[in-house]
């Protein structure tokens, strides 16, 4: 049986089946994985609407060259809903479209290489930290309050922006150069868009317009598909 993704999960489906035990309320975590896929043994994944060759292999710990490799996909790393994707290379295996493409694809993100090989790495929001870097946590898990803003890390571009990845409300993924993806998980409307080239310390989100006292944020960033500690990138505040 194919790992279905849940970017959008199914039509209809409210955010309430996201998060145990109800909806989730002002200030509720927005980071635990509610939908956990078996990584180690999942070989094979078919595309649904609005999937991106990111989101996917992010959501597997993958590095995204090493899948487009296995699918034989260059850049700009087009796939399309139905299409069959292979998570890992299987020696004599070819990928399966499962269908025609469509007309048109579902997405043609990602133009190349980001130029820049030295990446300098900032801090994405003044928030106080309430939730290490660790083995139950592959980042960093801020609190916000009101008018706070939320801005890149490092210069890059955006290749996925949108709700329902796992157990996250709001995703935004960015990648820095050909191994590093920076990802921030909010419970704010977002300013971004896939596709979107983002300058240094580019705002992704602000709580300015935001009711609520205080507001959450998860942070990654990932190397060749695996969570690294943000610190060790960020260095001091």
């Amino acid at each position: 049986m194919d790992v279905v993704s849940t970017r959008t999960l199914t039509i209809g489906l409210t955010l309430c089946t996201l998060i145990a035990g109800g909806c989730a309320g002002p200030g509720s975590p927005v980071v635990t994985e509610r939908s956990p896929v078996d990584r180690a043994s999942a070989t094979h994944y078919r595309v649904r609407p609005g999937d991106t060759l990111y989101s996917i292999a992010y959501r597997y710990h993958l590095d995204v060259p090493s899948v487009a490799s296995a699918n034989g996909l260059s850049p700009p790393y087009t796939i399309y809903p139905g299409q069959k994707l292979r998570l890992k290379a299987v020696p004599g295996e070819s990928g399966d479209t499962g269908r025609a493409p469509p007309t048109r694809p579902a997405k043609r993100r990602d133009t190349g290489k980001i130029a820049s090989p030295d990446i300098s790495w900032r801090w994405p929001s003044s928030g106080r930290i309430v939730k290490e870097y660790g083995r139950e946590n592959p980042g960093l898990d801020f609190e916000l309050n009101g008018g706070a803003r939320i801005v890149t890390a490092a210069p890059g571009e955006v290749v996925y922006s949108g709700n329902g990845l796992g157990g996250y409300l709001r995703l935004v993924i960015v990648r820095h150069g050909d191994e590093y993806l920076s990802a921030y998980s909010i419970n704010a409307e977002v300013r971004v868009s896939e596709g979107d080239r983002l300058s240094r310390r580019a705002v992704i989100a602000d709580l300015s317009s935001t009711l609520r006292r205080t507001q959450s944020m998860h942070f990654e960033i990932r190397k060749r598909g695996e969570p690294v500690s943000p610190r060790s990138l960020l260095g001091k505040r």
